[in-house]
């Protein structure tokens, strides 16, 4: 019952946020606009975009030049960390091979570790590499995605503009609704600081470090984005990315929100036949939530 009510609220406000992913989407105005136009627009002077329509062609040679820019930023960063600042627990370089890896890996949105996350890398990289393109992978799919709809649904007859809609999809749903979620989760008790690990003696006489950080900041987006890849080794299995039930709560509902509410997009986009897209989607999502959750009852069983 606790499953199918969780579902049932995430189904309803995915269906109520699509209509705000509509606009943003479609590039219309709206209430929020006073807000988030200054600091887009600075973004495309900074970028030096023109915001022209791009074909098809301009569009994917812009996305592959952008995240290419991106992967070698962040190669050289992970191979230089432990010269840079916000190093407090003097973590040290990572290979080439491991920071060439790490790179490919969070660039994707795969987000694959063969690195220790308590000591594999900085504060500064968790923040400005690791947590950076946590942002920029996923809006750039989402950009991708959005652009594929306007002319799979005949909508528009235009692709669209990649860096507006990675811009916009940042500022106007990302940062948000990240900035929202790191907020809740610091008040179920998610670390969010710079301090270096505390050391302290455990009953027996040992040292033990107590690995923590800017943990809320990375646990929004990582969720959020459709992310893997913690700040510590067992990611959200360890209570300090997931205190209780009502972190995981959070955590589990900003993994649905974004794919769940694309699917209702295509169906506003779609117009006329949009109902047609929402129904057969819910009777797919349905007979594989009963799959699972059979499957998952006999191996309890057992």
């Amino acid at each position: 019952m606790e499953i199918i009510l969780f579902l049932t609220m995430m189904v309803m406000i995915a269906y109520v946020f699509s209509g705000y992913l509509y606009r943003v989407a479609l590039v219309q105005s709206s209430r929020v606009d006073l807000i988030f136009t200054r600091f887009e627009n600075m973004c495309f002077k900074i970028i030096g975009t023109d915001l022209e329509h791009m074909s098809a062609k301009t569009y994917v040679k812009h996305f592959l030049a952008f995240n290419g820019f991106m992967g070698v930023i962040t190669f050289v960063l992970l191979i230089v960390q432990q010269w840079l600042f916000l190093n407090p627990n003097h973590n040290l370089n990572q290979s080439i091979d491991l920071a060439f890896n790490t790179a490919i890996s969070f660039l994707t949105n795969s987000n694959l570790q063969h690195y220790n996350g308590e000591s594999g890398v900085t504060y500064l990289t968790q923040m400005i590499v690791m947590t950076y393109l946590m942002f920029t992978s996923s809006a750039s799919g989402y950009a991708v995605c959005i652009a594929m709809l306007r002319r799979l649904t005949g909508l528009t007859n235009i692709i669209g503009n990649f860096y507006q809609d990675i811009v916009r999809f940042i500022v106007r749903v990302l940062l948000p609704l990240s900035c929202l979620i790191s907020i809740l989760l610091m008040t179920q008790g998610v670390p969010q600081t710079l301090h270096a690990n505390l050391m302290i003696r455990t009953l027996s006489g040992h040292i033990q470090h107590i690995a923590f950080g800017p943990i809320a900041s990375l646990e929004s987006i990582k969720h959020l984005g459709t992310n893997g890849g913690g700040f510590l080794a067992g990611n959200s299995a360890t209570p300090f990315e997931n205190p209780n039930i009502w972190s995981n709560f959070i955590e589990m509902g900003s993994m649905m929100l974004l794919p769940m509410s694309m699917l209702f997009l295509f169906g506003r986009m779609l117009s006329r036949h949009g109902k047609r897209v929402h129904r057969h989607a819910l009777i797919l999502f349905v007979a594989m939530f009963f799959h699972f959750y059979s499957n998952s009852y006999i191996n309890y069983v057992e």
